[in-house]
């Protein structure tokens, strides 16, 4: 019998009000189990990716994973109509050229700021590298975007 690990997480909220001397009230407003499908392979190389870049962090949200550039995510894996996809995070007109090729969808939320790829089909690395370098571009301060420069310098 083959078992299936589901990684649970707890989302907390902690009531802190000034000047009340009794310890903080603690509620857990949900618990998420973390999808194995975001196990695969082509999920795992493409958080390498997305961590290997200056002041990003995995964050979870709505019950998949996604990658932010200090507080804004350019990067998450969810499934739409039941298929695994990738989203990200580009400039109007960016996205406008991806839709024009074959396995790119309009993100159902992005409001033209957004493309998704489906993944549970072949995809070719160097496009998803270089759209998660795109998608970071777009959300990072300067002071990021500087440092990725000075690692991509040191290669």
């Amino acid at each position: 019998m083959m078992e299936q690990s589901a990684y649970l997480q707890a989302t907390v909220h902690v009531d802190i009000k000034p000047g009340n001397k009794r310890p903080p009230a603690v509620r857990c407003l949900r618990r998420t189990a973390v999808k194995p499908i975001f196990e695969r392979p082509v999920f795992a190389r493409v958080r390498r990716l997305c961590l290997a870049l200056p002041e990003t962090a995995e964050t979870e949200s709505w019950g998949h994973p996604n990658f932010r550039a200090g507080r804004k995510t350019f990067c998450t894996f969810e499934i739409v109509k039941t298929r695994p996809s990738m989203a990200f995070r580009l400039s109007p007109g960016d996205v406008n050229i991806h839709l024009r090729q074959r396995g790119f969808f309009a993100t159902p939320y992005g409001r033209g700021l957004w493309v998704s790829v489906w993944v549970d089909r072949a995809v070719e690395p160097r496009v998803i590298a270089a759209l998660v370098e795109q998608s970071y571009r777009c959300v990072a301060i300067k002071r990021m975007l500087k440092a990725l420069d000075a690692q991509r310098d040191r290669k």
